[in-house]
């Protein structure tokens, strides 16, 4: 750290946490605002993720052994008919939709997060609160991010953004060979037609977000309730 004589220069994560940062569930972190919203957000993901599966896989078995233990139909139709029938959605259809969600809602609650912490910069820069309409759209709080020596958006979060894209835009849909090679799985029958999403790997992405934010929280959190001077801040 530098001392008031000398050039401003950027801090780093082990500055921030010597001066009192600390991250950890929200109630108990010495963190940002932002960092505390955020927390209680991506909590909720990992939660509904993981209760979302166990409940309703649950349920999908107990429909298919209650119709394989019922009558036999005269219309001849087949359990995987009747099943179809009954539930109106293929369990993979419905499992790759919740993936798909839960991916896209982390990058949306990443960027808020962004956007957040930088406006809580602003109001203890400049002593001027700033109000939800005032808050600026994602793209300028990075660009301003890095007058603070951050980029909140390294190449590893880059390539969530870039996934929640074809999740977004293109509904999964794999249309070139460089989406089917980054997105695809050569296991899957699917993996030529939409990007592979499992349990493991939407989880893998929220650790890469949370790392990030690990990163970024310290130095926001610095600026502002760690009373660090920064360089010229705006919204």
């Amino acid at each position: 750290m530098t001392s008031p004589t000398t050039p401003w220069q950027p801090l780093t994560v082990a500055d921030a946490t010597a001066l009192g940062w600390t991250g950890g569930p929200y109630m108990f972190a010495n963190a940002t605002r932002a960092y505390s919203e955020w927390r209680l957000v991506t909590n909720d993901q990992r939660a509904y993720l993981g209760l979302t599966l166990k409940w309703m896989n649950e349920r999908f078995d107990a429909v298919w052994n209650a119709i394989g233990e019922g009558p036999v139909p005269e219309n001849g139709l087949e359990q995987i008919d009747l099943f179809d029938q009954q539930v109106g959605i293929e369990p993979q259809d419905w499992e790759w939709m919740l993936f798909a969600s839960v991916v896209r809602d982390a990058v949306t609650a990443y960027e808020v997060y962004v956007v957040k912490a930088y406006l809580e910069v602003v109001e203890f820069q400049e002593g001027d609160y700033k109000h939800d309409e005032d808050a600026p759209r994602f793209a300028v709080a990075r660009k301003q991010s890095k007058i603070l020596g951050l980029e909140v958006r390294p190449q590893s979060v880059d390539d969530v953004f870039a996934l929640r894209n074809v999740l977004t835009h293109q509904r999964g849909q794999l249309r070139t060979e460089k989406d089917r090679a980054e997105y695809g799985d050569k296991s899957s029958p699917w993996s030529s037609i939409v990007a592979h999403l499992d349990e493991a790997r939407v989880l893998s992405l929220l650790d890469v977000l949370e790392a990030s934010v690990m990163n970024l929280d310290p130095i926001y959190w610095a600026h502002t309730w760690g009373k660090q001077p920064a360089p010229a801040v705006k919204a």
